[in-house]
């Protein structure tokens, strides 16, 4: 009648050990570790690229600005 699962300590060392296939290989380490700095580097530019996305907005809306100054002036002429 017990459908219960057996608590930790009933648990046996034995069934505890670690054999060579659950041990983590050192290129799934690697690949964790890339992954891991890949995300972090990621993060740490965003802020970078919306800096140098609105620097060109800017740019743009300057070379309007003057584009628009150069016309009238070759109206008033």
């Amino acid at each position: 009648m017990r459908d219960r699962k057996p608590g930790v300590s009933a648990v046996t060392p034995g069934a505890l050990s670690l054999s060579p296939c659950n041990v983590p290989r050192g290129e799934f380490l690697a690949r964790i570790w890339r992954d891991f700095l890949v995300a972090v580097f990621s993060a740490l530019r965003k802020p970078n690229e919306q800096a140098i996305a609105e620097e060109r907005r800017r740019a743009v809306e300057r070379l309007a600005d003057e584009t628009i100054r150069e016309n009238r002036r070759d109206e008033a002429d």
